[in-house]
């Protein structure tokens, strides 16, 4: 099963358990109104008879008005009763986990609301990226952070590169599927707002139905090889994948050569990526190899990150 199959079925299966607690719901409300009317259940004990009465004469067309009179009158006795109990006409009513879609996820052939919330909470769950996603959003993103003061080095202050960056970074999260779009490598010192801008990604991406994983490289590459081929097919199809915090962590062998096998295969096969890293393409080349630095150099959009650490009030 691919990894979006599993979320849509996560998404289900929250679907399925709202529809059997709005049941228990339901079941608990009957009981309740038994109890005060022990004759409301002979009633619809009644009603359960004549509404299948009513079925079986609709189909030789005779005596449907008096199954259909029938059955009217035990509704308008059942209403007497609930009242006689205290009770209003819609205290035993079904009701659905989903006014809107009655508990099934679509509307009109369209997905519901309901399910497309569920779709984001499955893939919350899948992504690894936890709580940020909640907290670190386009919406919450605050530029009075970053310096106004003007960088020669770079021609602009830090306050309207992180401008532009995040426009760039909205622009890639709307058209993660589109097929002629580069991945992105964000790099810079500490404390600059790339993991911020990571987290924001991922949120819109999740929110427009996309599949997202989210790591830091030092998480991934403490990842025994022994334990590492299931997780392979994911980093490998999975629709977003977002690296965090390249060089780091310690690089071995191993390390570098399953760097570049994920980012040659997420290339080949069109997929979109987010690399943050402290390094720029010539550390990149250093650190890890000039291989993997020539394929983010050629297919990625690289967004540079300069200014003063954010995290650090005193510096």
């Amino acid at each position: 099963m691919s990894l979006m199959s599993e979320i849509r079925h996560a998404a289900r299966l929250e679907l399925e358990e709202n529809r059997r607690r709005a049941e228990k719901n339901h079941q608990k409300s009957l009981e309740t109104a038994y109890r005060r009317c022990p004759e409301l259940e002979a009633v619809d004990h009644e009603m359960r008879l004549a509404s299948l009465n009513l079925v079986q004469k609709m189909a030789p067309g005779r005596g449907v008005d008096e199954a259909q009179s029938a059955l009217d009158g035990l509704r308008e006795k059942r209403k007497r009763l609930l009242k006689e109990a205290g009770m209003v006409s819609t205290a035993t009513d079904f009701r659905p986990f989903c006014k809107e879609c009655n508990d099934t996820g679509r509307i009109n052939g369209k997905p519901c609301k309901c399910y497309e919330r569920a779709m984001t909470r499955a893939m919350l769950a899948v992504s690894r990226i936890g709580t940020l996603c909640k907290e670190q959003t386009f919406k919450n993103s605050d530029l009075s952070l970053f310096s106004e003061q003007h960088d020669p080095k770079f021609g602009m202050s830090s306050r309207q590169n992180y401008a532009e960056m995040t426009e760039i970074c909205k622009d890639f999260a709307k058209n993660i599927k589109r097929a002629d779009g580069e991945s992105l490598y964000l790099y810079g010192s500490a404390g600059l707002g790339k993991t911020y801008l990571c987290s924001a990604i991922a949120e819109r991406a999740m929110k427009n139905g996309h599949s997202v994983l989210y790591y830091s490289a030092f998480e991934l590459f403490r990842v025994a090889p022994s334990d590492m081929e299931g997780l392979l097919s994911l980093l490998e199809e999975v629709d977003l994948l977002i690296l965090d915090d390249l060089g780091t962590e310690y690089v071995s062998e191993y390390s570098a050569a399953l760097f570049f096998h994920i980012v040659n295969a997420r290339i080949n096969a069109k997929k979109k990526t987010v690399i943050s890293s402290n390094l720029n393409l010539t550390d990149l080349a250093t650190t890890y190899s000039t291989r993997v630095a020539s394929r983010i150099g050629g297919a990625y959009t690289l967004l540079p990150f300069f200014g003063k650490d954010l995290r650090c009030n005193n510096c």
